[in-house]
């Protein structure tokens, strides 16, 4: 069966596994919220609680990348579940018995965050281990599927389950979800094992951004995604500005043009889930940035719904591929004993640009236009498509110099 991998051996018991881990966190957070108004009546306890753990998810990565790298990736992910699960349960049954308190949550939150933090490394170098090399694109676009149906999936899942159950029961399922994914990740089969040869060290620990500066197709790769993340996590408050004026007394409707771009995003991972080649990207991902920005720009002034809503799907199905490609492109430019760190220390640094963005797109919607807005968010996108063509470049370059440096030295 051409596509039995997805089903069966490592790569199974990774997704699977994960998708466990990630739907009970997403879970968590939007109960969080719904925690905050039902409570206070404000959503803002579970907001800075949930703004808690990113501060900690960046602040611990280098020790996190570390971890990843010293110990055994499978059982690293699988005693992080287990912590996980055990905070889960603990906060429900003191829930249930009338103990519930946005200090208690704040510290649970630091704690699951710390532990996602270790998974996420872990996770991500395991990958290629799980798959043939030609495999790695497709087994990242169906990863993203399960991603973008989590998205889509918990937060009505959360609604309906608020109404009916109290929300202990609810963080009570959150613990048990995490607990069966264990059974899954602990079976999982390290083929590189523990590196007991890495040394718990400051030159270890901060090695993977040491790596990020060393390794140009990398820097130059990160150079690109960090705009990438810079001007477009605040998109759903560009959508929503632009949302108010398209429908005016029709605003109600605006929530749907925040899924366009999630339907987009999850179609094209399912059509990339079938066809993806590692060989696509050097062409595909510059070239679908500018068309991107090109397509973005011209947004503020469409006035037709039908049209506005088509535009974002074709450009969330764009940031959809370009993601997918990129994140296969990451796993081969951090070849080497310290991938978890230097993936940890990548994704560290992306993840700092988030607040920025969402604290810019507030001062641009403030500033500017709406009818420029989307032209000034659109102007940064061929920088990025320069930066990652060049990392691009360097990686085909070094790559050729590796080989011919072989076939010289076997000769």
């Amino acid at each position: 069966m051409k596509y039995a991998w997805v089903i069966k051996g490592d790569f199974f018991r990774l997704w699977s596994g994960t998708f466990l881990s990630l739907f009970s966190s997403v879970l968590f957070y939007y109960s969080l919220v719904w925690w905050s108004l039902a409570e206070t009546g404000s959503a803002l306890s579970g907001s800075v609680v949930i703004g808690i753990g990113l501060t900690v998810s960046i602040l611990i990565s280098p020790f996190t990348g570390w971890l990843s790298d010293r110990f055994h990736r499978g059982k690293l992910i699988a005693a992080s579940d287990m912590i996980i699960s055990t905070v889960f349960l603990i906060i429900g049954f003191l829930a249930l018995s009338g103990m519930s308190s946005v200090m208690l949550l704040a510290v649970a939150r630091v704690i699951v965050s710390a532990c996602l933090t270790a998974i996420e490394p872990a996770a991500r170098s395991l990958l290629p281990d799980t798959l043939r090399k030609e495999q790695i694109e497709k087994g990242i676009a169906f990863q993203e599927v399960i991603t973008q149906l989590i998205q889509v999936i918990v937060p009505l899942v959360t609604g309906v389950l608020f109404s009916f159950l109290h929300f202990g029961w609810l963080w009570v399922l959150c613990g048990s979800l995490s607990f069966l994914s264990i059974f899954l990740e602990w079976r999982i089969k390290d083929k590189r094992g523990s590196q007991k040869r890495i040394p718990f060290t400051n030159k270890q620990l901060f090695s993977g951004f040491t790596s990020l500066l060393q390794n140009k197709p990398l820097k130059y790769l990160l150079y690109g995604t960090s705009i990438q993340q810079l001007v477009f996590s605040g998109f759903p408050i560009y959508i929503v500005i632009w949302t108010s004026l398209l429908l005016k007394d029709q605003a109600w409707l605006g929530g749907a043009f925040q899924s366009f771009w999630a339907c987009g995003t999850l179609s094209a991972a399912l059509f990339l889930s079938f066809i993806a080649k590692p060989e696509h990207a050097k062409a595909a991902v510059p070239a679908l940035m500018l068309i991107f920005g090109l397509l973005l720009s011209p947004l503020g002034w469409i006035n037709h719904v039908v049209l506005g809503a088509a535009i974002l799907i074709v450009i969330g199905m764009i940031s959809g591929v370009v993601n997918i490609y990129i994140e296969g492109y990451l796993q081969r430019v951090t070849e080497g004993e310290n991938r978890g760190r230097s993936l940890g220390a990548f994704f560290a640094v992306n993840s700092s640009f988030m607040p920025l963005g969402y604290a810019a797109a507030g001062m641009l919607s403030d500033a500017v236009s709406p009818e420029y807005l989307f032209l000034i968010v659109a102007l940064p996108a061929p920088f990025a498509a320069f930066s990652m063509m060049r990392s691009f470049y360097l990686w085909e370059k070094q790559t050729k110099e590796t080989v011919a440096l072989q076939d010289k030295t076997s000769m």
